[in-house]
């Protein structure tokens, strides 16, 4: 038999590109919640009334960008006429300020930006933030923008909290259908097959664009520089099916460290195992990154695709 590719994207190792929320089980946290603070959450009710109603933690984190403040007109539009919530945010941006009309509990965040990485992962600071959140505050419902399909479910639970039936549109209150991002998480696997065009900002100073092109189905990605040598070679990638990202930067002081944080979350969103073809981008580091499955080149012919298909095989085949 004749090993082929399997189809579809499977990520890499760490799975970087994922939801910040993907890996927190807060279904099991909530259950171990023992006697939480007592606070008012936008509510002006007595104290042991408070303590019935539910808390609703809202996750207002940087990565999920435009998606917030919909969200947080929604909320509050609701709790007002129902009184039937309470509200805690945490967030890793500056906008105490902004909320404090709300009159909602709020905790902070060390930012991604700020984060020492000799103090581990972000991600699992984060995470292990949240769970404190949810455990010191009864929290029974968090809103997870992960994917449009858990924000549907967290918009349908808290109807459900206060008796209502209408769901808002999600259109404009999910990250996936934008293309400003905040981040290069929890948005890749939510882009549409065919031609896209995205601006990632993760700060004032560190800025990319990326045009895309997704094939339904496709396990292997195509990653340079935008160039005129570089859309040529796309065209060629295109003809086999491959998903292409074509990456700008332009940061005010491009380094090779966020470049290498670029290229480990397109192949983690776009691609099966890291199975790919990167060129064009002065690659000198790819030995210490995660990406065993990828054919790096700085000068490509078509006939790396070949050699990158072969790779990706014999990678896929050690792994069966």
């Amino acid at each position: 038999m004749i090993a082929t590719i399997p189809e579809g994207v499977c990520g890499i190792d760490g799975e970087p590109s994922q939801s910040i929320l993907a890996g927190i089980d807060f279904e099991s946290i909530t259950k171990l919640v023992g006697s939480p603070l007592n606070f008012a959450g936008g509510l002006s009710l007595d104290s042991d009334t408070l303590k019935s109603k539910p808390a609703v933690l809202v996750p207002a984190l940087r990565d999920f960008g435009q998606n917030l403040q919909a969200t947080v007109d929604q909320l509050h539009q609701i709790q007002k006429v129902s009184q039937a919530f309470r509200v805690v945010i945490s967030t890793d941006m500056p906008i105490f300020k902004s909320l404090r009309p709300y009159n909602w509990a709020v905790t902070h965040l060390q930012s991604e930006i700020q984060w020492d990485s000799e103090n581990g992962s972000w991600k699992k600071y984060v995470e292990n933030e949240l769970s404190g959140v949810v455990r010191d505050f009864g929290v029974r419902l968090v809103f997870d923008f992960s994917s449009r399909i858990t924000l549907r479910d967290s918009w349908n639970k808290l109807l459900a909290i206060v008796g209502l039936s209408e769901s808002p549109d999600l259109s404009d209150l999910f990250v996936g259908t934008t293309t400003e991002h905040y981040s290069w998480r929890g948005w890749l696997g939510e882009v549409s097959p065919g031609y896209s065009q995205h601006v990632i900002e993760l700060d004032e100073n560190v800025r990319w664009t990326v045009a895309l092109n997704k094939v339904a189905g496709s396990s292997m990605l195509f990653v340079s520089d935008d160039s005129p040598a570089a859309r040529k070679l796309a065209n060629f990638a295109g003809q086999r099916e491959w998903n292409i990202a074509l990456l700008t930067d332009e940061s005010k002081k491009p380094s090779l460290a966020h470049r290498d944080t670029a290229l480990l979350h397109v192949f983690d969103g776009l691609s099966l195992a890291g199975a790919g073809l990167v060129g064009g981008m002065n690659f000198v580091q790819e030995k210490r990154m995660s990406l065993d499955a990828t054919l790096f080149a700085n000068e490509i012919s078509e006939l790396d695709f070949d050699r990158a298909e072969r790779k990706a095989l014999a990678f896929w085949s050690s792994r069966m």
